[in-house]
């Protein structure tokens, strides 16, 4: 098969993620916040696998985790007629898709995100041919490229997140300017909900990622109340983005990062 051509080249042990596909089997029984959080933190640890066209010549075994890699990979149309790229757990799982085996390469995770990110693809589809996967949305993807993992999303385009203590996060003003239409849908969803406080427009990177808007929250009350927030938000403000853009909720606390939200910008909403 092709594939042994590709594991003489690596001189790797080919991937597995039981794991990760254990934690897909129980998702697929019923959605649950805590059985989704666990895919995607599995998601952040796995090794997975790209089937492209042709074997990769040797030097794509220097590849190192972060760096741009240009390769072809297989891919197919989504339900939303777009591109999406296609990822496998083991070689079990791309046997399932492709019988008579095919070239592949296997990444980390992370790096397949940006890949996909840098690709123009609409989502990720994991084992497209089972035994068990699923499928990655674009604002997911976004988010699981900073090591971060995604909270409540909308598939329009928003999404908040949880980002791992001591990840780098920088702060600034949006180098564009959000339009009126968005900023008056969330001032009007924010305002029925009167533990939010405050809430600032910024631009942030998280963890050496590409620079993206964000919503930081200022909210009284529990992480329940501040997520009931956002879920409700979220699509909310996904109907005024363009296809290209995406928007993360984040809840500001007191610490150097909200000092550093009050210094570049105001905020768009306070409580009367």
């Amino acid at each position: 098969m092709f594939m042994s051509i590709v594991k003489k080249l690596f001189g790797r042990k080919s991937p597995s993620n039981p794991r990760l596909e254990k934690a897909m089997r129980e998702l697929v029984k019923g959605e649950d916040p805590a059985k989704r959080r666990e895919v995607y933190q599995e998601l952040l640890k796995s090794t997975l696998i790209l089937s492209t066209p042709q074997p990769l010549e040797g030097k794509a075994n220097q590849h190192k985790s972060g760096e741009k890699l240009a390769l072809q990979f297989h891919s197919l149309q989504n339900a939303r007629k777009k591109s999406a790229m296609l990822a496998f757990t083991s070689e079990e799982a791309l046997l399932k898709w492709k019988k008579e085996g095919t070239p592949y390469i296997a990444l980390g995770a992370k790096d397949i995100f940006s890949l996909a990110l840098q690709s123009e693809m609409d989502s990720i589809v994991i084992n497209p041919a089972g035994p068990t996967g699923g499928e990655l949305t674009l604002p997911e993807i976004h988010i699981l490229a900073e090591g971060a993992i995604p909270q409540a999303v909308a598939q329009e385009g928003a999404t908040d997140l949880e980002v791992k203590a001591g990840t780098e996060v920088l702060v600034g003003a949006p180098a564009k300017s959000p339009s009126e239409k968005l900023l008056a849908a969330l001032r009007e969803s924010l305002a029925g909900y009167p533990e939010v406080q405050a809430a600032y427009f910024i631009q942030i990177a998280i963890g050496g990622g590409n620079p993206h808007w964000a919503v930081g929250l200022v909210i009284q009350g529990d992480q329940a109340k501040a997520q009931a927030v956002f879920q409700a938000t979220g699509p909310v403000a996904g109907k005024h983005l363009a296809p290209n853009e995406f928007l993360d909720f984040a809840r500001l606390e007191p610490g150097p990062m909200f000092a550093e939200v009050n210094r570049v910008v105001q905020p768009f909403y306070q409580k009367k």
